[in-house]
């Protein structure tokens, strides 16, 4: 679908439909995988690029399974329901800037499945990205470049700059040395892009100032209701919290209120603190 430009102020969207996954003539993408351990890697590469848009996710072991152990978004819509019901954004402006860095980051680690339900609005109407089960893809070049349209500053400067070396350190553990390689391939891709569209149509009308962008991942989302429940409380004590991967702001929320929960995924099986969904 055609992408409007930001400064027309019209609202950015997701694909109506999932985009196309690499096939062989048979129909099947090669080297297919559906894993946690890519949550988890997603999420270790948005706290590198500082881009504050992933709820925690980090590895657990439950029940004597290993998995990924999220951060629930709650009172949250996603982006099919909002689309269905055609609510209009508050802040086209900043609707957009959101959009335009889930692309940016969508295309960087090569994300086969970003369809509508994998995006959540947050009642404040912040975007936040889940269930990126089906990326980092071996494959070192961009997968949509039409998608990438404009780039909030801070992020282009931290994917020029995205180091291998620091990348294998904190993503080792969950991706193989090609699906790094891919990542950063595709970093150096994404700047060249950025670049020749500066030069071709000037900074202002391709770059832009993004407030969640340097911000801790997790800021402004986690609250901590007062009295867990005792499911809650015993998956939160098996799986030890979230450890430094939490952001720091963790605000309690008044007695009675809605507060977040974790989420436990292992391949295609989910379930929350309070039982399977």
């Amino acid at each position: 679908m055609a992408f409007l430009a930001m400064r027309c102020q019209r609202k950015l969207e997701l694909p109506k439909r999932r985009w196309r996954w690499p096939r062989t003539q048979r129909g099947t993408e090669l080297n297919f995988r559906d894993s946690w351990k890519y949550n988890v890697a997603d999420y270790e590469v948005a706290k590198i690029l500082g881009l504050n848009m992933l709820p925690s996710y980090v590895e657990r072991k439950v029940g004597g399974k290993t998995g990924s152990l999220s951060w629930w978004v709650d009172d949250a819509m996603m982006e099919v329901d909002r689309f269905k019901k055609k609510m209009e954004p508050p802040d086209m402006g900043s609707w957009n800037k959101q959009m335009y860095a889930v692309r940016v980051f969508h295309e960087l680690i090569y994300d086969t499945d970003p369809n509508l339900t994998n995006i959540l609005i947050s009642k404040d109407w912040q975007i936040w990205i889940i269930d990126c089960s089906r990326a980092f893809r071996v494959n070192k070049t961009i997968r949509e470049p039409k998608n990438l349209v404009q780039c909030d500053r801070k992020l282009l400067a931290k994917l020029r700059t995205l180091d291998k070396g620091v990348l294998r350190d904190r993503v080792s553990s969950w991706l193989t040395n090609a699906e790094i390689d891919g990542v950063v391939s595709r970093a150096a891709k994404i700047v060249q892009l950025f670049d020749k569209e500066v030069t071709a149509k000037g900074e202002s009308s391709v770059l832009y100032d993004f407030p969640r962008s340097e911000q801790a991942c997790g800021t402004g989302l986690y609250r901590i209701t007062p009295g867990l429940s005792a499911t809650k409380a015993n998956l939160w004590q098996e799986v030890g919290g979230f450890g430094e991967s939490f952001a720091p702001d963790r605000e309690p929320v008044a007695a009675g209120g809605t507060g977040s929960r974790p989420e436990w995924q292992r391949g295609n099986e989910t379930a929350t603190a309070s039982g399977r969904r």
